[in-house]
């Protein structure tokens, strides 16, 4: 009987990928891009019990992340993506590409104290924001500890943000 495994990339290549998928924006960007989101002049997604029954508060949360995409059918695909709200239920992310609502993902987080943690959830809403830009809603699979990510002084809420 012969066994048959799974080859598995190198490193190098998963870095290469992720790398290629992101929005490639510089720091001055990413920061025009998410001012322009907070000053409320993004398009808007319509408030929908579904983006909010969990959270009853988001916090400022701009920082670079991983997201595994898991299609049926397709093998995952990895971005590196940025966050720009977090709360215990789910967090905001920009992302290059549209996601369907109901797609099913893993984002990488960095906790405080430097561990990366990777959260199931499924996307909630999608918008398109600029360029290639988009704003995705992820709802996590179980609520999280805002502590774990962002120190209390630290916090900036965003009681209306996406």
């Amino acid at each position: 009987m012969t066994e048959t495994r799974e080859r598995s990339r190198p490193m190098s290549r998963s870095r290469i990928d992720i790398a290629k998928t992101s929005l490639r924006l510089s720091e001055a960007q990413w920061e025009a891009l998410i001012d322009r989101l907070e000053a409320g002049k993004g398009p808007a997604v319509p408030a929908t019990r579904d983006r909010r029954d969990l959270d009853d508060r988001r916090y400022f949360h701009v920082r670079r992340a991983a997201l595994r995409v898991l299609r049926e059918n397709s093998p995952p695909t990895s971005h590196l993506v940025r966050t720009r709200n977090l709360s215990a239920g789910g967090v905001g992310l920009i992302h290059n590409a549209f996601l369907y609502p109901g797609t099913p993902c893993h984002v990488a987080l960095q906790t405080r104290h430097g561990e990366s943690v990777a959260l199931p959830g499924t996307v909630v809403w999608c918008r398109h924001v600029s360029g290639r830009g988009h704003e995705v809603g992820l709802r996590f699979d179980w609520i999280i500890e805002i502590d774990e990510f962002i120190a209390p002084g630290e916090r900036r809420s965003q009681p209306d943000a996406a």
